[in-house]
């Protein structure tokens, strides 16, 4: 991207060798590439691989959904729904931001939604308000002097004050 990366290694490694028993080997790995590691360990390796799914899981909260998706963002939302792991890519005013308000209130799930700076913390925040069952003041926020997290959604960014 023509920024300059300081120190970084040629080489990045996105996972970490453990051993959780006596002799066995495990290989820690992010989310979403948990079935890529998967398919390369098993072609390689050619033995049985078992996979531990340590992710979080938190009591449902009700969100409701206020808004009607276009037909388009139904398609794509349905599609997402049965998968852990995902990205949804619309042109721009595509309705990226509604339709994932769709998904977050479909899921159930406390949110945490990362953007890029706090022009689009706040119109997430914004939308929230407008297409979910959720008030201003219940959302967290962690970004432009705010450190707060909501019982429902939070909405973040990692520009820098």
């Amino acid at each position: 991207m023509g920024k300059y990366a300081g120190n970084l290694p040629d080489k990045i490694a996105y996972h970490e060798a453990y051993s959780p028993l006596q002799g066995d080997k495990g290989l820690i790995v992010p989310r979403g590439a948990g079935m890529r590691a998967f398919h390369i360990v098993n072609k390689y390796h050619g033995k049985e691989i078992s996979i531990t799914d340590d992710r979080t899981y938190f009591e449902p909260v009700k969100i409701e959904f206020k808004g009607t998706l276009k037909q388009f963002q139904e398609d794509a939302i349905q599609a997402m729904v049965p998968r852990t792991s995902g990205i949804l890519t619309f042109p721009t005013g595509g309705g990226k931001t509604v339709a994932m308000l769709s998904l977050i209130a479909r899921r159930g799930q406390p949110t945490l939604v990362v953007v890029h700076s706090l022009e689009l913390l706040y119109q997430w925040r914004d939308r929230a308000c407008q297409f979910l069952d959720i008030q201003s003041d219940e959302i967290g926020l962690i970004g432009g002097g705010n450190y707060a997290i909501g019982d429902r959604l939070t909405i973040g960014t990692i520009q820098k004050p």
